[in-house]
């Protein structure tokens, strides 16, 4: 049996990441090491969507002020840094093609019945000169546009961080109307136009792995688990969120599926009904509850509670209740906590992840959990998470794409199984 549950972690394990293949994600080499086209380059952003923030009434509030001019410095070396990949971009053309033209009049000259004459090698030892000069050349384009390529990206979070100051700002003060991308409020509140910065505009997916140990009851063993899941929009501020796993924990084959239809406001909080069924060997458990999340500033707040339904003799319907804390101390490093009760019994979670920000992998993080609780329940794992989707910090993705995850799946089942039917 351990050889089956083996073959089906690595089955699952090699699933999920072809299922991440199929998507068109942009390898590196592509991305910085291969001239296009400028038809196909079209800079993406905040910036060049030329929506600066501007003030739409004076003000007294100093500080919105400040964060207004940041901001609008930041747009205009975005665009400053677009035309210049823009230039770079077709220079590198230009010369890539320059390059292939010398290489044909080398072949030509090579071709010739007298290629050994003096003139013939002359002309051919110039070629090759020039074919030195334009691959110096553009050894050096290159290197320009990987610089630009990551001041581009660091403008990118920096805005994001300005705006996210601004709208804690203009709550504070109520002082002064801004406009980001859309009209502002007649009693002078912030207005925020969702869809211009990324609230759910389109489809978002995901796929993940990980690998650890687990321990519940007496049982211990591999924790390996795939997980999928898709995010779309129903407007600017609702939308549909499914995910699922699979994998093995303790030689027992493992199952999640788990739905949202949810309200949120990137400023802030999220409301949302949840829905989630799991197998673990023979026993089959269904949660239905209500979910809330708070965003106030770099702290996500969230507090679950609704009822379970198991298939365990003596265990019908109960309760559930969880709360959940993720503190991210950059806008890519998140660190969470979180309790968990269902019906008498108690777990525990802590973890950490981490948006790694390569260039052409931007939405590539790795994470790590650390879990404890009723009836000798105990596991850890490591693991590895890609996001589809536009380029934005770890904390943006995760207030304007996807629902945040909170405790593992392969908590709730466990935790509650005073005797497990297998």
């Amino acid at each position: 049996m351990e050889g089956y549950f083996k073959r089906r972690l690595i089955l699952t394990t090699v699933l999920t990441f072809s299922f991440s293949c199929m998507f068109p994600v942009q390898a590196l080499a592509q991305d910085i090491y291969k001239p296009k086209p400028l038809s196909e380059y079209k800079p993406t952003g905040l910036g060049a969507t030329k929506f600066p923030v501007v003030p739409h009434k004076e003000t007294d509030c100093a500080a919105c002020k400040e964060i207004v001019e940041r901001y609008n410095n930041l747009v205009d070396q975005y665009n400053r840094i677009n035309v210049k990949l823009e230039r770079l971009y077709l220079a590198w053309e230009l010369d890539d093609e320059a390059l292939k033209n010398e290489k044909k009049i080398q072949q030509s000259l090579e071709a010739q019945p007298n290629s050994n004459s003096p003139e013939i090698q002359g002309k051919l030892a110039a070629s090759k000169s020039r074919e030195q000069t334009l691959k110096e050349k553009i050894e050096k384009e290159q290197g320009k546009i990987g610089s630009a390529l990551a001041r581009k990206d660091l403008l990118e979070r920096r805005m994001w961080e300005a705006e996210s100051e601004l709208g804690e700002c203009v709550k504070t003060c109520k002082k002064v109307s801004m406009k980001i991308g859309g009209k502002p409020k007649e009693n002078g509140e912030f207005a925020y136009n969702y869809s211009a910065n990324n609230l759910l505009a389109k489809v978002n997916g995901w796929g993940a792995v990980s690998l650890g140990d687990s321990h519940y009851s007496n049982r211990s063993g591999l924790l390996g688990l795939g997980e999928i899941g898709v995010t779309a929009p129903l407007g600017d501020r609702f939308g549909l969120q499914l995910d699922g796993f699979d994998g093995t924990m303790a030689h027992n084959n493992f199952q999640n599926i788990e739905g949202f239809a949810f309200w949120r406001s990137p400023t802030q909080g999220l409301v949302s009904p949840h829905v989630q069924y799991q197998q673990l060997g023979n026993v089959r458990e269904t949660l239905y509850g209500l979910r809330g999340d708070a965003y106030i500033q770099n702290w996500t707040l969230t507090a679950e509670g609704g009822g379970v339904h198991t298939n365990l003799s003596g265990i019908g319907g109960t309760y559930y209740g969880q709360l959940n804390a993720n503190w991210y101390a950059q806008p890519d490093l998140k660190f969470n906590a979180g309790y968990l009760r269902i019906q008498n019994n108690n777990a525990f979670q802590v973890g950490a992840e981490y948006q790694l920000g390569l260039t052409s992998w931007p939405g590539l993080t790795t994470f790590a959990n650390l879990g404890a609780g009723s009836h000798s329940l105990s596991y850890g794992y490591l693991g590895l998470k890609y996001s589809f989707g536009e380029n934005k910090p770890l904390i943006q993705r995760e207030r304007t794409d996807t629902v945040a995850p909170t405790f593992t799946p392969v908590t709730f089942t466990p935790v509650i199984a005073t005797r497990l039917v297998f």
